[in-house]
C-alpha cells in the first residue's frame, strides 16, 4: 500500500479509446496505444477518464477493454488505474471491488454529479468505495466541469481517515484552489489536471504530478524528470513552450481529446483520430497549431 501511494507522483497519462472509422471500437489499436504509454516516461496509465470516452462505450466494450487494459500492462513498470465512472454507489462499489480482484493497482473514482446529489450523498459514495477496497484511490474533484463544489475540509478529512484516499484535482487558475487544501494538509497527495497548466508552480506548492490525456506525455514526464532533478529553469523553458498551445486547446475535455488523437494519428501511433458523437472537430487553426506543435517538440516525440 505505502510503495504505492509513493508513486503517486509524476506523470500519470490517460489512454484514449481507438475507434475504426466506422466508429467501432480498436481493440488491436488499443493494445499498440498502451504498450505506447508504458514507455512514454509515465508512472501511471489510467483508463476510463473523461477523455478515455467512458461515457460513449457499452458494457460490452467496457469489459473488453478493461482484460486488454490489464492483460497488456501486466508486468510493466507504470501503475494501472481503472475509474470507476458508475453514478449509483450501490454499482460503484461492486464495480471496485471487481477492478480490485482482477489486479488494477488502482482506481479512480468520479463523484456523482448528475443532478446536484447533495454534499452528504457525495461524501457516503466516496467513502463507500474507500472502504469497500484496499488499494489506493484516486478521487477526482473537478467542480468546474461537473458544477459540484464541495468543502476543502470534507476532502482533507477524507484525505486523514483513509490513508490509501489521494486527489485529483481540476482548476483554473490552479495554484491559489489547490493552496487551500495543501494548508490545511501539507502532505496531502494531489495530481493535477486540465492539462497540465500551471504545472511548475503547482510542484513547488506540493502537487505531486499530473493527469492528462497521452497525446504527448513524453513532455508531461521531461518537465517532471527536470524538476525532480532541480533543473526548475528547464522544466519553466519546457512548459513554457507548451503553455501557448494548451491554453487554446483545453476548451473542455473533448477539444483536448479530439486534439491529442489527432497528434498520435499524426504521429502515427493511431491508426485513426475518430471520435464518437457528440464529439469535438478539429479546426483549421487546430490543424496548423498541431504542424507547429510536432516541429516545435520533434526531439522530444
Amino acid at each position: 500500500m505505502s510503495d504505492l501511494m509513493q508513486r503517486i507522483k509524476g506523470s500519470y497519462t490517460i489512454a484514449f479509446t481507438p475507434f475504426q472509422e466506422d466508429g467501432s471500437v480498436d481493440y488491436e489499436e488499443f493494445a499498440k496505444e498502451l504498450n505506447y504509454l508504458s514507455k512514454t516516461g509515465a508512472e501511471g496509465v489510467v483508463l476510463y477518464g473523461m477523455t478515455s470516452e467512458y461515457h460513449k462505450l457499452t458494457d460490452a466494450e467496457k469489459t473488453e477493454l478493461t482484460q486488454v487494459f490489464l492483460d497488456t500492462l501486466k508486468g510493466r513498470k507504470v501503475v494501472s488505474v481503472l475509474s470507476v465512472t458508475d453514478w449509483s454507489t450501490d454499482v460503484a462499489v461492486k464495480t471496485a471491488q471487481k477492478y480490485q480482484a482482477l489486479g488494477v493497482d488502482m482506481l479512480m473514482v468520479m463523484p456523482p454529479f448528475y443532478f446536484s446529489p447533495s454534499v452528504e450523498e457525495v461524501r457516503r459514495h466516496m467513502i463507500c468505495i474507500l472502504e469497500a477496497v484496499d488499494i489506493p484511490v484516486l478521487i477526482q474533484y473537478a467542480p468546474l466541469a461537473t458544477k459540484l463544489y464541495l468543502p476543502e475540509e470534507e476532502l482533507v478529512a477524507m484525505s486523514d481517515k483513509y490513508p490509501h484516499a489521494a486527489f485529483k484535482m481540476e482548476y483554473r487558475p490552479a495554484q491559489d484552489f489547490m493552496q487551500k487544501f495543501l494548508d490545511l494538509k501539507p502532505d496531502m497527495p494531489i495530481l493535477t489536471g486540465w492539462a497540465g497548466l500551471e504545472i511548475v508552480e503547482l510542484y513547488k506548492i506540493g502537487v505531486r504530478g499530473v493527469m492528462t490525456v497521452g497525446g504527448f506525455t513524453e513532455l508531461y514526464a521531461a518537465i517532471f524528470k527536470e524538476l525532480d532533478a532541480g533543473n526548475e529553469e528547464k522544466a519553466k523553458e519546457i512548459y513554457g513552450k507548451m503553455e501557448k498551445y494548451l491554453g487554446d486547446w483545453m476548451i473542455n475535455p473533448e477539444s483536448l481529446l479530439a486534439i491529442e488523437k489527432e497528434i498520435l494519428k499524426r504521429r502515427g501511433i493511431l491508426k485513426s483520430s475518430y471520435c464518437r458523437r457528440p464529439a469535438y472537430h478539429v479546426t483549421e487553426k487546430n490543424s496548423r497549431e498541431i504542424d507547429e506543435f510536432l516541429a516545435e517538440f520533434a526531439e522530444y516525440l
